[in-house]
């Protein structure tokens, strides 16, 4: 027993009983640093080593738990997941620490429900100034990952949609992933749907061209610019594939050159409208909630 012990024992008897052998007093520990009662000294570059192999070995666990968790999500929970992910590619901020911003309450209670389905936990949502936040843990930004979603801002990673729901034949997936998309994005009028995407532009030669304007549109560009060639919308070129799968013909087109403090970007738009119109509300696009809310 420990000497501790026995010298408590040896005042609550009241005498000494004798003990024939006294231990190390590590002895037997295998872990903490001790061996024979005397401290391991470790170099720096031992330390290093050690905790590097130990960073290792917990990214590769983590890395496993991840995979598995995004192939049983792609096949029990496809239509959630799909959802989830159109939401994410909408408001969403694909960061280290992800968050979803939205101005509307409903999109917030869907989101919850869904990070409550897909990984089991309760986001919480909070009440910013003009819009509300809610604050998810960083499985779903890995996951997104794993979906070849990278992390960063969207105008300037430009990512496409994941492979499992653009070979997807189940049509719920698809207008899940439009769906959640178009609850953050679109705007909604009588008949018509109208959803903007931005995509960073490299080519400060403009912001010298245009001066100070804050944008310009795409036809005035390529009249002083000739062979302007802007980037494309990855994501409005996936979702109009999509459309086309649902039977829906959408119009894509680049609308002008936006100016910032200490960037450019070029604005897509991607419009629905007239018989595709009925045809995107009769495939359930829009939500009830957003519907309501339609303007003349």
């Amino acid at each position: 027993m420990p000497v501790s012990i026995y010298n408590l024992l040896k005042r609550v008897v009241g005498e000494d009983p004798g003990c024939p052998e006294t231990l190390p007093p590590y002895w037997g520990q295998r872990k903490g640093g001790l061996k024979a009662g005397r401290k391991t000294r470790l170099s720096k570059s031992q330390a290093r080593l050690m905790a590097h192999k130990s960073h290792l070995s917990r990214r590769i666990k983590r890395e496993k738990i991840v995979s598995m968790l995004t192939k049983e999500l792609q096949e029990s929970k496809p239509v959630l997941l799909a959802e989830f992910v159109g939401r994410m590619l909408g408001d969403g901020s694909i960061s280290t620490f992800p968050k979803y911003f939205s101005s509307e309450y409903e999109s917030h209670a869907r989101m919850r429900l869904l990070i409550k389905e897909l990984f089991n936990y309760d986001p919480k949502t909070v009440k910013r100034e003009k819009y509300y936040e809610t604050r998810l843990r960083r499985i779903s930004v890995q996951v997104l990952n794993k979906l070849n979603i990278p992390i960063g801002k969207k105008s300037l990673t430009n990512p496409h949609v994941p492979e499992f729901v653009m070979k997807s034949e189940n049509k719920e997936v698809i207008r899940a992933l439009i769906r959640g998309y178009f609850d953050d994005e679109a705007y909604v009028s009588k008949n018509r749907i109208e959803v903007s995407s931005a995509v960073r532009l490299r080519d400060e030669e403009l912001r010298g061209i245009f001066g100070n304007k804050r944008s310009v549109s795409i036809r005035l560009v390529n009249e002083v610019v000739k062979g302007f060639k802007p980037p494309r919308s990855n994501i409005l070129e996936d979702i109009r594939f999509l459309l086309h799968k649902l039977g829906i013909n959408a119009d894509l087109r680049c609308v002008r050159v936006l100016f910032g403090k200490t960037s450019l970007s070029v604005e897509w738009k991607l419009i629905i409208t007239r018989d595709d119109f009925h045809k995107a509300l009769e495939n359930n696009l829009i939500s009830p909630w957003k519907l309501k809310r339609l303007k003349p």
